[in-house]
């Protein structure tokens, strides 16, 4: 659910970018990450409607990157 109005028009939802990134995505993938959380929160659509496409999208990044062993 998006948050209430801010004065000035502020609000924003952060990404937990680090996690992200060790899960091997890129800059060049937030666009489509960003559409996907955009459709659910901002244009309300119901998460079941895109869910196989979320599901699409993180089967690409399956492997752990940047791991202290």
């Amino acid at each position: 659910m998006p948050l209430p109005p801010v004065v000035g028009g502020f609000s924003a939802i952060r990404l937990g970018t680090e996690e992200i990134t060790r899960w091997g995505v890129e800059p060049a993938h937030m666009g489509q990450l960003a559409e996907l959380v955009a459709r659910v929160l901002v244009r309300g659509e119901e998460p079941e409607r895109i869910r196989p496409e979320v599901v699409a999208f993180w089967r690409r990044f399956q492997e752990l990157r940047f791991v202290r062993a």
